[in-house]
């Protein structure tokens, strides 16, 4: 284990000389930080650990055995010291290991959370989604062997990551919009995800979605309007209609479209896209911006 990979500060007290860090620290980050007020030293110790994995390196066995003392009340980020030149880094050893994840075929992780994406972690590019898997999936399981979610794809890399569909539309040309709208039909039903809830994934000079864990859900109509146009069922008929002026979709496309503003605000026995018609609509779609 490259527990040095795992340190983001070294901390050291008071007479350390940069002969005292080993080799392997000795380019991280590093503050001193007088021991001799021990209440203010580990203040400053325990500021330090909220940002992440700490090395502490002492002279003082009293300040690695409080260390050691603290490491029993912490749930993670576990601190690490070197005292008169001996490593124990037996506590951050064991979270890493109570972290760690794995595959069915070996296959080890140690992800970290994803900002603003509580279904999201990530070890290194590779993205792990915690949900239930479906077939074919990647399962992840945690070291009871319980299952934690599923392993994306590696051309799924979390440095990739754009945002989701809701914030970013405007990214999407005609092509991947019909692609995403195809993925969203998956289960054959009249509801789908909200975009707010699906991810888009820079891979091979295209976008592709993810659909994250959530419980809400959109009308697949209300869904086809607001990717292909911008609007929703919130906006009027005079701004709908103002926004088909101007811009230009593709025959089959508007089809839908007219169905769907001509049910909401016209005729409600105006029978609705059903989710085979938004299939075939996209499908056509798709190949008629291949052939060109």
């Amino acid at each position: 284990m490259n527990i040095a990979s795992f340190i983001s500060l070294v901390i050291t007290g008071n007479g350390i000389a940069q002969a005292d860090i080993p080799k392997k620290f000795s380019q991280k980050k590093i503050r001193m930080i007088d021991e001799s007020d021990i209440s203010t030293f580990i203040s400053s110790v325990m500021t330090e650990q909220k940002k992440g994995n700490i090395l502490v390196i002492t002279k003082l066995e009293s300040i690695a055995e409080l260390i050691r003392a603290i490491n029993g009340n912490l749930n993670s980020n576990k601190i690490s010291v070197i005292c008169n030149g001996i490593a124990d880094t037996s506590a951050l050893e064991e979270e890493i290991k109570a972290r760690s994840l794995h595959t069915a075929d070996g296959r080890t992780f140690i992800p970290e959370t994803i900002m603003n994406y509580p279904s999201l972690m990530h070890a290194g590019s590779q993205i792990i989604v915690k949900r239930k898997p479906y077939d074919n999936e990647t399962v992840v399981f945690n070291t009871d062997g319980e299952v934690v979610g599923i392993l994306l794809d590696e051309s799924l890399r979390y440095e990739n990551i754009a945002g989701t569909v809701a914030d970013n539309m405007n990214l999407l040309d005609i092509t991947e919009k019909a692609s995403l709208m195809l993925g969203m039909l998956k289960n054959n039903s009249s509801d789908t995800a909200c975009f707010s809830d699906i991810l888009l994934i820079r891979a091979d000079n295209k976008y592709q979605s993810v659909v994250l864990p959530s419980g809400k859900t959109q009308s697949i109509c209300e869904a086809e309007l607001q990717l292909f146009t911008g609007m929703t069922w919130e906006n009027t008929f005079c701004e709908i209609i103002k926004r088909l002026a101007e811009i230009s979709v593709p025959d089959v496309l508007a089809e839908d479209i007219n169905r769907i503003v001509t049910n909401i605000y016209i005729y409600h026995n105006t029978p609705l896209p059903n989710y085979r018609l938004i299939k075939n609509t996209m499908e056509r779609i798709i190949l008629t911006e291949e052939l060109i």
